[in-house]
């Protein structure tokens, strides 16, 4: 085993699923801070570390570079310096299957990644949590380790460690289990930002007259049945999953940041943000509501109800300085605000 290890001249990692995770954006979230002390120890052991990933025909390898590199590891609480993993790998040392003709597990790419290094596949160790993928490489004649997924549940026994703070970050573990608890209620409102370009089409050209006397109903329109499903199926997420799960869980998290030194005032924004939200959600259970009032197509659709939001007072106020609003209110507004032109 010692003569095994001392043959090691480079180590290859997987980079999704191995190092960290990639979100629907396609952001890249490396797992914190397993991912930093891995190659850092690789570093101390004076091997060369080089990535092999397979990467969809969407992404472009410059660009997957950029992302794979810039992915925030930690920051130096003294200097306020990020750490990213493109302090341990180089940009050349990252090989995606676009730059081999190859993609895992075919051992071409580990053949063309070691070729690259100058090396033999025998001096190189492949390291990654896909056991076809680690299959792969050892049949191009790498050595192999897999890496469990997802790393030991790194939050667990780490919670109130520090990782590094900035002004937008606490450094504390809970903000990084909130990041990825987070990931869940950012998809639902994406697919409302979806659903709220699909209506713009159908009302283009139209706005209502506010200054008149009376109100001026919109023309009525076709609305498309697979429409009307991810309207549907929208709002059932929102009144059953967002507030009782996502912002809940949210809610729930800050208690743990309390413990862990957050200032309780800090929060309140929070849930003055939540209850904006709320509001925003029964607003949209209503005009579905009147939606579904004066639509003509016939076929099948899910019943929604309307129920008074809890209100919460479990911190002192601090509100968030006025003039700011997330990019995730500013979309439920504009799907607000959709919906309601197609009233009758």
């Amino acid at each position: 085993m010692a003569n095994q290890i001392r043959s090691i001249e480079a180590v290859f990692l997987d980079v999704r699923d191995t190092l960290g995770e990639v979100d629907a954006p396609g952001n890249f979230l490396p797992y914190r801070p397993s991912t930093e002390q891995l190659l850092d120890a690789l570093r101390q052991l004076k091997l060369r570390i080089g990535a092999i990933t397979s990467l969809p025909d969407e992404w472009k390898h410059e660009d997957a570079i950029k992302v794979i590199r810039n992915a925030v590891l930690s920051q130096d609480t003294e200097t306020g310096k990020l750490v990213t993993i493109g302090d341990f790998i180089a940009s050349e040392d990252i090989i995606s299957n676009q730059e081999a003709g190859a993609a895992k597990p075919d051992p071409k790419i580990y053949e063309y990644a070691a070729r690259k290094f100058g090396l033999n596949p025998e001096a190189c160790l492949f390291v990654g949590e896909n056991l076809i993928e680690v299959i792969g490489a050892q049949n191009a004649g790498m050595q192999v380790q897999q890496k469990q997924c997802p790393p030991g549940r790194d939050f667990a026994p780490a919670l109130v460690a520090r990782i590094g703070a900035s002004p937008i970050d606490s450094g504390r573990q809970f903000q990084a289990l909130l990041e990825h608890e987070h990931l869940l209620g950012e998809r639902i409102f994406a697919c409302g930002d979806r659903i709220a370009v699909w209506i713009s089409k159908l009302i283009s050209g139209w706005t209502p007259k506010l200054d008149q006397k009376g109100w001026e109903s919109p023309p009525r329109v076709e609305m498309p049945e697979a429409l009307e499903r991810a309207m549907a199926c929208f709002i059932f997420l929102l009144d059953r999953f967002a507030n009782q799960v996502h912002l809940h869980a949210e809610e729930k998290m800050l208690e743990v940041a309390v413990a862990c030194g957050m200032p309780p005032e800090k929060g309140q924004w929070v849930f003055d943000q939540h209850d904006q939200a709320r509001a925003y959600w029964a607003a949209l259970d209503i005009a579905w509501r009147r939606i579904k009032q004066g639509m003509t197509m016939t076929g099948g659709s899910l019943s929604m109800t309307f129920r008074r939001p809890p209100r919460h007072s479990s911190f002192s106020l601090r509100r968030m300085p006025s003039g700011k609003i997330t990019k995730r209110i500013r979309s439920q507004v504009r799907c607000l605000v959709i919906l309601t032109t197609l009233w009758s």
